[in-house]
């Protein structure tokens, strides 16, 4: 089968194309043509080993030292159960399904357990609406729902609104009842106006009112930036381990006020299967900025490094195949696609 490669660490020219085994299903497990994959921060970020301060050590003990211990990448996927291990019963044959990896995204079959992050796509929707929602949408409802214990009425201000986790976090806070903020630049404007956001103001501007929960998607402050505008009561949340976090955290037993509170967005099956609900309700959805072909996966990855696209970016794996075998049989004499081994970019749409 075919698979996207990281063989080092690096920009996303080093990525490259390549014949590897396909995958087979043991007892628990799923086999899933791949249609769609995602590159997300997260993504360009492994790929480039970049581990910020002290986390580096951590970072790259864990992925490996001095290149990728697994070179097949890629951590959010949908695509069809095509065959199933002994004892799975959730899932069978033909299922759509949507889920997260902890790599192995970026090729045409993936194995996944069926008790992990995988759920059924919901009706109405495509491989492409939901490859991405594992890591924005899911991040955003444990934060906001869980971590937050956002109630009904209070006042959310989502920092970085514009971004992978933000566009989907005030969806989320507007789905549990909140009044929402957003913190964005110019440019998300549109497109936060468009999912329902009435009150946006720019980095450094003062809130319009006092806030109950901040939810720092960006990464670029910390609970001291905004003591002063919120609630005795109030909630700061971040999703980057920082050195600066962890003394807040220390700090939060020794005096009053708003508290930091750090955790995990884990991609389970429960947090996705309630992700497909609100897809289905009309709560939340998909914010889709470009798409790609396979064959285009480094042109994807370089669009989420340069451009921070305003919208997800997804690779159509299996729709890029479909299409050159289609067109092949249509032209049996037709010479093979040019330009490298990533060719032009099948579809680049703005939302």
């Amino acid at each position: 089968m075919r698979a996207v490669l990281t063989p080092r660490y690096g920009s996303s020219d080093v990525l490259t194309f390549a014949e590897v085994s396909a995958p087979t299903p043991a007892a628990g497990e799923i086999l899933v043509d791949v249609h769609a994959a995602a590159v997300t921060r997260g993504d360009d970020r492994l790929r480039g080993a970049e581990f910020p301060g002290f986390t580096a050590v951590i970072g790259r003990s864990i992925f490996g030292f001095t290149r990728p211990r697994q070179p097949l990448q890629g951590t959010m996927f949908a695509g069809r159960v095509a065959a199933i291990g002994e004892g799975v019963t959730r899932f069978a044959v033909g299922d759509d399904v949507f889920g997260e990896v902890a790599n192995g995204a970026y090729a045409e079959q993936l194995v996944v357990r069926e008790d992990a992050g995988v759920a059924h796509v919901p009706d109405g929707f495509d491989f492409t609406d939901v490859a991405p929602l594992g890591y924005g949408a899911v991040t955003s409802l444990v934060f906001l729902r869980d971590i937050g214990a956002v109630q009904p009425g209070e006042h959310v201000v989502v920092v970085g609104a514009g971004g992978g986790v933000g566009r989907y976090a005030v969806q989320v806070a507007s789905h549990l009842g909140a009044r929402v903020t957003a913190v964005a630049s110019a440019r998300h404007d549109a497109l936060l106006r468009d999912l329902g956001v009435e009150t946006i103001v720019r980095p450094g501007e003062a809130l319009p009112a006092t806030a109950d929960v901040v939810f720092d998607t960006s990464g670029t402050s910390h609970v001291g930036d905004w003591r002063d505008q919120m609630a005795a009561t109030g909630r700061f949340l971040t999703t980057d381990l920082t050195v600066r976090l962890i003394v807040d955290l220390l700090l939060a037993n020794f005096r009053s006020g708003p508290r930091t509170r750090f955790g995990v967005g884990e991609v389970t099956a429960d947090n996705l299967a309630t992700v497909a609900e609100l897809l289905e309700s009309g709560a939340l959805r998909p914010v889709i900025g470009h798409r790609f072909a396979f064959e285009d996966a480094a042109a994807a990855h370089r669009c989420v490094h340069e451009e921070r696209p305003n919208g997800d970016v997804v690779i159509e794996v299996r729709a890029s195949r479909e299409a050159t075998v289609t067109a092949m049989r249509r032209t049996p004499d037709a010479a093979p696609r040019t330009g490298g081994a990533f060719g032009p970019t099948v579809a680049r749409a703005a939302a």
